[in-house]
């Protein structure tokens, strides 16, 4: 099981396209469901983004395949302030009903 999380800031013009580039995403994970992952984004109020991801295996990231993704990652440098930071040493410590077992 590999956990990722990434961060990075929207530039103020580029939030409401963002976020629908990441709606889109997740239109597209429900409509083909994928296997061995698991997502979450949150916009804060400051115009940052969080991803938080599992996935089974070290593999590649499923969600990275998926047409909406590309289209997302598309131009993400030009919508963001900085590039973003990444990490995959995450340790859950808490879990209340918010992730699946």
């Amino acid at each position: 099981m590999k956990q990722t999380v990434v961060h990075y800031k929207a530039k103020p013009a580029a939030i409401a396209e963002n976020t629908k580039l990441l709606e889109n995403v997740f239109q597209e994970l429900h409509a083909k469901p994928v296997d061995g992952v698991r997502y979450l984004t949150l916009k804060l109020g400051d115009g940052s983004y969080v991803h938080f991801t599992i996935t089974d295996g070290d593999g590649v990231n499923p969600i990275t395949q998926l047409d909406s993704f590309r289209a997302y990652v598309s131009g993400v440098r030009d919508r963001i302030e900085a590039p973003p930071t990444q990490t995959n040493d995450v340790t859950i410590v808490g879990n209340y009903r918010m992730l699946a077992p």
